[in-house]
């Protein structure tokens, strides 16, 4: 993005809170890749719910919704626990998203995190 084209976002955002209206949303992030493994989440999430799609993450809130796409398939997945604490590794996956994605233990995910 241009540094224009960010000073006119910035003033949208600006102008829209100074009057009220809806903020202008940021531009989506382009996908990424990152190494995931599973866990199985049967006892207590850091978060405290269980989400049928939901995955483990160091770096994001819980309820973070993210786009996830495997080698067999395209989810929409939240965020409900802590982890992994493996080098290397940006996710767990819970028993059902790593089905729905058709990953093994260790596989590579494409991620693209939602608003």
């Amino acid at each position: 993005m241009s540094l224009a084209a960010a000073s006119v976002m910035m003033l949208a955002r600006i102008g829209g809170a100074l009057l009220g209206a809806q903020a202008v949303p940021p531009p989506a992030e382009p996908a990424q890749e990152a190494t995931a493994s599973w866990y199985d989440d049967a006892g207590q999430t850091a978060c405290g719910f269980h989400a049928r799609y939901g995955f483990a993450s160091l770096f994001l809130p819980c309820g973070a919704r993210v786009l996830m796409r495997g080698p067999g398939g395209q989810v929409i997945a939240t965020m409900q626990d802590r982890g992994p604490f493996s080098p290397g590794r940006l996710f767990d996956l819970n028993p059902p998203l790593k089905a729905a994605l058709g990953c093994g233990d260790l596989c590579v995910v494409r991620y693209r995190v939602l608003p």
